[in-house]
């Protein structure tokens, strides 16, 4: 995931349903076509109210703070024919600037993160199901 800092306002409604565990199901990188991640991949999200870590195969690789910000600006950063209506919010971790923006999209019990830019071979979906 890449990473960015802006100083604007929480996105107070993301900010309660992301709280949780997440478990990759499936991604896409680039034009490479998607690929299905099995059940107990220990690949995770874990989210507080202002905190994150992030596990490969169940193994602690990062942790810190994140801030959720209104941005609906999804479709011209990645490239993408993308609801700006799903994809409102955007995620910034430990209050680092990278130009590319990192878009989340929350449907249930489905985790989506969105960045980089398709047309450029750039562009990143992960999705995570809720545990």
């Amino acid at each position: 995931m890449l990473m960015f800092f802006a100083s604007c306002k929480k996105d107070s409604n993301y900010s309660k349903s992301i709280i949780g565990t997440w478990e990759l199901k499936q991604y896409r990188t680039g034009s490479i076509p998607g690929s299905t991640s099995p059940k107990g991949n220990g690949n995770l999200l874990k989210f507080t109210a202002s905190k994150y870590e992030i596990y490969k195969d169940n193994v602690l690789s990062k942790s810190g703070v994140y801030t959720l910000i209104p941005d609906t600006s999804v479709e011209t950063n990645v490239c993408l024919v993308l609801s700006n209506k799903e994809y409102k919010s955007r995620i910034v971790f430990d209050g680092k600037d990278d130009p590319t923006k990192t878009f989340i999209k929350i449907a249930g019990n489905e985790l989506s993160l969105a960045s980089g830019c398709f047309a450029n071979d750039g562009g990143s979906i992960f999705v995570y199901g809720r545990q």
